[in-house]
């Protein structure tokens, strides 16, 4: 029993790791973004991203609601448009946001120094899959609606405007 338990407790911490993200430097300024999973404090989880100046050392952090996790952080810097970002894409396992057999999904927007923007709420799953196109400063997102198992599931793909911070609908 002991040998389960430890066996157990060993896979759980590596695929904690195998899920890790990489910290992302913020090019052009002093700041670096690195997200966080913390589970020392009372047994609970906590997570969010470090927005850290390395020249003060000032650090701003933007703490995540609970059973929220960071699935994929990314600096988006077009010059020619004037777009400097961070986009994060936050998943949630908690059962109380399962909407018709449907995870949702979060599309956070940030400034490089850590202030949000934009924050929205997708009533979607949302993988770690987004491409921004430099031409235009979209992004698009590729989600999935209903249960995996379910014959309405289906992908569908949300398209948003880095300059205004607005979802452009689909036609």
């Amino acid at each position: 029993m002991k040998n389960i338990i430890l066996s157990l407790i060993l896979c759980n911490g590596l695929l904690l790791n195998a899920q890790r993200l990489e910290p992302v430097e913020i090019s052009g300024t002093e700041f670096v973004a690195i997200p966080y999973f913390d589970t020392e404090k009372t047994g609970d989880s906590e997570s969010g991203i470090k927005f850290i100046n390395t020249a003060t050392g000032e650090i701003k952090q933007a703490i995540l609601p609970k059973d929220n996790h960071v699935a994929r952080l990314e600096h988006v810097k077009i010059e020619s448009l004037g777009i400097d970002k961070i986009v994060v894409i936050i998943q949630n396992e908690g059962k109380s946001v399962i909407v018709k057999g449907t995870r949702q999904s979060q599309l956070s927007v940030y400034s490089v120094n850590g202030t949000l923007e934009k924050n929205i709420i997708l009533d979607a799953e949302v993988g770690r899959d987004l491409i921004v196109n430099n031409v235009t400063g979209r992004l698009v997102l590729i989600s999935f609606k209903g249960s995996k198992f379910a014959p309405e599931h289906k992908q569908e793909e949300i398209i948003y405007d880095l300059r205004t911070n607005s979802i452009i609908p689909s036609k």
